[in-house]
């Protein structure tokens, strides 16, 4: 119920900003950060991958729907977990995107890489 009136609002919002947000873009691991503008019932998005410690960002628009919800996939056999966090204003979704140092992202590849 609580997702439902989050997305609800978030809906209301957007409807009526009449123009779609400018958001900030980028995919997994959020390396190049690019502007985009989100369409008319979407919402700035910024979805976290995670595995145990290891936690990947990315950020984009997405649709109000779908906003506080979680979804599980898989790459290469390894279960991860996505979570979405919405946010309405303009690049409000602007913030520091790669949490995880090169270093540390290296040798949770490498790990990974191992269990393979």
């Amino acid at each position: 119920m609580k997702a439902f009136v989050s997305a609800a609002f978030l809906l209301l919002c957007s409807l009526a900003l009449g123009e779609g947000l400018e958001c900030k873009q980028c995919d997994y691991p959020c390396l190049s950060i690019t502007t985009t503008t989100c369409g008319l019932l979407q919402t700035c998005d910024t979805r976290t991958a995670s595995k145990g410690v290891i936690k990947i960002k990315a950020k984009g628009c997405l649709d109000v729907t779908k906003c506080l919800s979680n979804e599980t996939n898989t790459i290469l056999g390894i279960d991860y977990t996505v979570t979405h966090f919405c946010c309405i204003g303009d690049l409000c979704n602007s913030g520091t995107a790669v949490k995880l140092s090169m270093l540390a992202g290296l040798a949770a590849l490498l790990h990974l890489l191992k269990l393979l």
